[in-house]
């Protein structure tokens, strides 16, 4: 026994010192420099690139234009289009990628119903006017999202699907799958100027969603729809056409209004609401005259930079700006995100 922890002993000494009788030289960790430790600082926009939670534009969500091939066949099977629909799915879908603020328009008359109702009505004196809104305060966009369809071919399997060829008219149909493809443009409110654009095709097969189906009665809006090859396809139209817009949207300069303020400090309209944060930088701009083309359309303003604002308190839905370079800052100035860090 003795013997043998003898040789483990030597077995381990000639591990530690190796063949040649040296002992092996251990690497020491390199002090890390105290600077590399710290995280970068990054701009406001390569910030918001990144984390999709920067400054919103307003849009509003204009109706879609219909295919007219198709209207003949929508008004044989009582349908009001897939139009209406994509207005709808669009809007829904813009809110939830969470990079625009949408500003409600299909049913904006009955905010402004009972907007009047509450404050301008003969039954305004039923209400208590302190815990009412005031009228006139609806924000407006600075940019509309309009689209079109430009590709609609249904599923047809003779009567099964529905329809007649006659119905169908001039369109393509299939018996196997069903194509929507749609277009949408951000367009700037007050130039024209087309901001973003995109495209979306859904191609969806009969025997994905389990064959086709008898259209013939159907709601357009309704849940029996959407679970047709028509209704997924139009789904998945809308979903690609969201997807690539918002993707596009990085590059878009956000503006903000100095609604007030005198000297170095100024007040923004703008605030959590639009995920601004304390630190955030912004050039400061003061806005001359339209310039205005040929036909009498918006090419763009007469700008003049005063300086940089650096935000110092951000609440709900305003922000306090201190001047960190130029000059004073006055009522009716914009901000706008920096070129450069």
């Amino acid at each position: 026994m003795a013997i043998l922890r003898m040789l483990g002993v030597l077995t381990s000494l000639l591990a530690v010192f190796g063949c040649g009788g040296q002992v092996p030289v251990i690497p020491t960790a390199k002090p890390v420099p105290s600077d590399a430790l710290s995280v970068p600082e990054t701009s406001t926009k390569s910030r918001i690139a990144k984390s999709y939670m920067g400054p919103k534009i307003r849009v509003a969500v204009g109706e879609f234009k219909e295919l007219d091939e198709a209207l003949s066949l929508y008004r044989e099977m009582g349908w009001s289009g897939i139009a209406p629909g994509l207005t709808d799915q669009i809007t829904t879908g813009l809110v939830q990628t969470n990079r625009v603020a949408v500003l409600e328009r299909q049913q904006i008359k009955k905010v402004i119903g009972n907007l009047v109702l509450e404050k301008e009505s003969p039954d305004a004196k039923y209400f208590n006017q302190k815990t009412t809104k005031k009228t006139g305060k609806l924000l407006g966009a600075q940019a509309i999202l309009v689209g079109a369809v430009t590709e609609f071919e249904p599923d047809v399997s003779g009567a099964d699907g529905g329809f007649s060829m006659g119905q169908l008219g001039g369109l393509r149909y299939h018996t196997d799958k069903a194509v929507v493809s749609i277009d949408v443009r951000l367009v700037d409110q007050e130039t024209g100027k087309i901001l973003a654009a995109a495209r979306g095709r859904g191609e969806i097969h009969t025997s994905t969603v389990g064959g086709t189906v008898k259209y013939q009665g159907l709601d357009l809006g309704g849940q029996a729809w959407k679970r047709t090859p028509l209704g997924e396809a139009t789904r998945a139209a809308a979903k690609q056409a969201l997807a690539t817009l918002v993707s596009g949207l990085e590059e878009i300069s956000w503006e903000g209004h100095v609604v007030g303020g005198s000297g170095k400090k100024c007040f923004i309209s703008a605030g959590k609401d639009l995920n601004l944060k304390v630190g955030d930088q912004f050039e400061l701009i003061r806005r001359g005259k339209a310039i205005l083309s040929e036909d009498g359309s918006v090419m763009g303003h007469d700008e003049t930079r005063v300086g940089r604002v650096k935000l110092i308190s951000v609440q709900k839905k305003m922000s306090i700006g201190q001047v960190v370079e130029g000059g004073s800052v006055a009522k009716g100035m914009i901000v706008r995100l920096p070129d450069s860090p």
